[in-house]
């Protein structure tokens, strides 16, 4: 929990600056649907919650990647 600039303003910074496409993945001990929304919306590609597995973040890059 960052009090200001958290991976949602992060997020939000690099789609304001980027050239092409970044693939941006969150990580996130907050497992609520409204919590995942919230970062879908600020511009993430994925979002996982913790813990996660080996096989699930494998699964969630290759999503993002393709």
């Amino acid at each position: 929990q960052m009090p200001i600039r958290d991976g949602m303003w992060a997020t939000g910074r690099i789609r304001e600056e980027e050239q092409e496409h970044i693939p941006i993945l969150g990580l996130s001990a907050f497992a609520m649907e409204s919590d995942k929304q919230a970062a879908l919306d600020s511009g993430m590609d994925a979002y996982l919650t913790k813990p996660f597995s080996p096989e699930g973040l494998k699964a969630v890059l290759l999503q993002v990647l393709h």
